[in-house]
């Protein structure tokens, strides 16, 4: 009788351990699948935030390629001028291995003077030399192309060479004087491009200069210039 009782509770107890496992693989089994859901669900919202970026990228290269088909049909010299200086630009990147995505590079100089969009045309396509106040009129196409742009979902780097394309090395460029590396990298850059295409370039007030004689009027006023990124510049157009 006590042998059987002793089996009694040995097979009981194995039958409490055996539902005891079950009950944890029970547990195991709907706490993955709740994981799981989980997952599917996080996955479902990534998914759909990427559709909704991907959709904003295109929305906002749409209005770049807007904007940059109004401005050539106001002034096809600025947007000749632009393509040129994305062009020199991207040379001089490169050979400088500057951190700037390339694409980014490229919208910023072909958008670097769209405030000229709010500059009138008779100053914009004026066939003599501007006067001082028709200068300082035009000097406002970087504040202008800023504002145009700076609730845009764009890159910083595309709102800075728009804005400060015109700063100078040494301080003296507008519209806030910024100096050395106060001036992003990206601007520093595109001035050199930007200065060199207008220099080289027929314009109605005067013919364009040849190469030598840009880089000599460029030389005279290094100051004005990134003087690491001046060198790149002489190596890559010479």
């Amino acid at each position: 009788a006590i042998e059987d009782l002793v089996n009694e509770i040995k097979s009981k107890e194995k039958n409490e351990f055996k539902n005891l496992l079950k009950g944890l693989v029970t547990k195991y089994q709907s706490n993955l699948n709740e994981h799981k859901k989980q997952i599917d669900e996080q996955k479902k919202q990534i998914d759909e935030q990427k559709k909704q970026i991907d959709d904003d990228v295109i929305f906002v290269k749409d209005i770049i390629l807007m904007t940059i088909n109004l401005l050539e049909m106001k002034d096809p010299y600025t947007i000749d001028h632009s393509k040129n200086v994305a062009g020199i630009s991207l040379q001089i990147a490169n050979k400088a291995n500057l951190d700037i995505d390339i694409q980014i590079l490229q919208f910023a100089a072909l958008l670097h003077d769209i405030g000229k969009i709010g500059i009138s045309d008779y100053v914009l396509n004026k066939p003599i030399k501007l006067s001082k106040s028709e200068y300082v009129m035009m000097q406002q196409h970087t504040i202008l192309g800023f504002e145009a742009v700076k609730n845009l979902s764009i890159d910083k780097n595309i709102k800075d060479a728009i804005l400060y394309h015109h700063e100078s090395y040494d301080g003296t460029g507008y519209p806030y004087k910024l100096k050395g590396n106060d001036i992003p990298v990206v601007a520093r850059l595109i001035k050199i491009a930007d200065v060199y295409d207008a220099l080289t370039t027929d314009r109605p007030y005067r013919q364009g200069f040849s190469k030598k004689e840009a880089f000599e009027i460029i030389q005279r006023e290094k100051s004005k210039y990134d003087p690491e990124l001046l060198k790149v510049f002489f190596k890559t157009i010479e």
